[in-house]
């Protein structure tokens, strides 16, 4: 009996802490939310909105700071990184520091065009940290429903390198992170159709016999 109280105290731990971090990406928690230290900051030599990361450092605490590398959802299609404004809020008044970017969505480039910003941004904060006190023993890639499925991608490449061409910042002499978190990923983008994709979008590539294809979509190619 108590084993099977503690394995059920176990249990009911492990879900609040999933559901704790399911309200922070949705941003459902009523906590204050703090405003970007960096707000805008480019990336690339582009100077393009969707290639713009915000920035949220601890107000306590000594750098170098834990580091959350945060990518937001919407399917390839849509969203920005102003979506996980309560997720950084969050963390970073727990004394984490946060890099949350932009990225080319489906509508403007294909891939590996939003794979390619984002590894750039990566990049960024590698070069950065001295810099803003990141801590990159520390730091962790996290991502939610299509950044998910990037963050998966980004920590299971045998070399992210390749992506690197036309950013202006080189890659990291280490490991570009230390772990990865993927909330809810879409995993196999050829099973997605088109109930995975914005219903305002229905003009992406259309699969033979049926409705368009999340995979089509993005990368420009009918599947």
């Amino acid at each position: 009996d108590g084993i099977f109280t503690e394995e059920a105290e176990l249990r009911s731990l492990q879900l609040t802490i999933i559901l704790l971090a399911a309200l922070l990406m949705a941003g459902t928690l009523a906590r204050a939310q703090q405003r970007p230290n960096l707000l805008d900051v480019y990336y690339t030599d582009e100077r393009s909105h969707y290639q713009t990361l915000d920035v949220y450092l601890p107000a306590r605490g000594e750098p170098p700071y834990p580091t959350i590398f945060a990518i937001h959802g919407g399917g390839y299609f849509f969203g920005s990184k102003l979506s996980l404004n309560p997720f950084a809020s969050h963390f970073a008044q727990e004394g984490y520091a946060v890099v949350v970017p932009n990225y080319r969505l489906a509508i403007n480039a294909t891939y590996p065009a939003p794979i390619a910003d984002m590894v750039c941004a990566l990049a960024w904060t590698h070069a950065q940290a001295d810099e803003h006190g990141f801590d990159l023993e520390r730091l962790v890639v996290v991502g939610e429903s299509a950044g998910g499925n990037a963050a998966a991608l980004l920590g299971t490449a045998n070399t992210l390198d390749t992506y690197l061409d036309g950013c202006p910042y080189s890659a990291p002499d280490g490991d570009w992170m230390q772990g990865v978190v993927a909330y809810y990923p879409i995993t196999d983008l050829s099973t997605c159709d088109l109930s995975c994709l914005p219903a305002r979008r229905a003009t992406a590539p259309r699969r033979r016999g049926g409705p368009p294809g999340a995979s089509a979509a993005w990368s420009g190619r009918a599947a």
